[in-house]
């Protein structure tokens, strides 16, 4: 940065220090400094079209700049909702690594009617620097805080609800969870496994649920590594049919992470499953009894 440029920075507003596209209407800027750092946001429109640049300082000198189509700050507050519905949301910093040094999550779209998102984690430490990338298609991200350990995200994973009878707003997004490991956010069985919720499942095994409370309920339990309740599920729950096994599994397989929960579930049931989703579902006999 040139003298003059810099002694411009210290009493000029950052509207005119804005170099975007030319002809760029500026529409907003959202500033925040901490530390040795300031980051901002600049949404503009340029030739109609919306954009945002990112603009980050270390000790008054720019590290970083990049232009997207859309790019926000996750809410802490609206987490299952839209965030293209909130460009004022403020800039805000958490410590999610649990290292003493704040971080920041911005959420970029592409314009999109239901996708597609994608979510960076930048670390504001010695040097700014990206700790964890997703692309989370039509996802949103949820961020959990448990004292003073690393905090847990957990993830919308949205591979059914392009696939299955669902309304896409409405559609199933079991959560994939994910915890600091020391290098980055990795999948954590050990929070993906939990109780099963025995009153939904008592629900979706009765004859008068609906078909959609049946799936839903079956995709849970394969993303809790709960295998056993779904094979009962399929066999005495009435949508059970090899071609809905079928379905599941050619979806499933398109899920970022089919593997993590492959490796959640028993492998003989696994196999018992894809085996009945080959043959013809004979007649039986409907029991509520587990």
């Amino acid at each position: 940065m040139s003298v003059l440029r810099y002694l411009m920075s210290l009493v000029l507003p950052a509207s005119i220090l804005f170099a975007g596209p030319a002809n760029a209407h500026i529409l907003s800027i959202n500033r925040l400094s901490s530390g040795a750092y300031t980051l901002q946001l600049t949404n503009f429109k340029w030739q109609g079209k919306d954009g945002t640049r990112l603009d980050v300082w270390q000790h008054k000198k720019k590290v970083f700049i990049n232009y997207y189509d859309r790019i926000w700050p996750i809410s802490m507050n609206k987490q299952t909702v839209s965030y293209e519905m909130m460009p004022s949301e403020k800039v805000k910093l958490w410590d999610l690594t649990g290292d003493g040094i704040k971080d920041v999550v911005l959420q970029t779209w592409n314009g999109g009617a239901y996708c597609c998102y994608t979510y960076s984690i930048y670390s504001l430490g010695r040097q700014f620097k990206r700790i964890w990338f997703h692309d989370a298609g039509a996802g949103h991200l949820h961020i959990r805080f448990c004292n003073t350990k690393p905090a847990i995200l957990e993830m919308e994973d949205t591979t059914f609800i392009f696939s299955f009878p669902f309304a896409v707003s409405t559609g199933p997004r079991p959560l994939v969870c994910y915890k600091w490991n020391g290098g980055s956010f990795t999948v954590d069985k050990a929070l993906m496994r939990k109780p099963v919720n025995t009153t939904k499942f008592e629900t979706a095994i009765k004859p008068t649920a609906d078909l959609e409370t049946f799936e839903r309920t079956f995709i849970e339990l394969i993303y809790s590594g709960h295998t056993d309740y779904a094979l009962k599920l399929v066999k005495l729950g009435a949508y059970g049919s090899p071609q809905f096994l079928k379905s599941f599994f050619e979806t499933f397989k398109r899920s970022p992470n089919y593997y993590r929960i492959i490796e959640l579930n028993n492998k003989q049931t696994l196999t018992q499953l894809r085996r009945m989703s080959k043959e013809l579902r004979q007649t039986k006999a409907i029991s509520y009894q587990i």
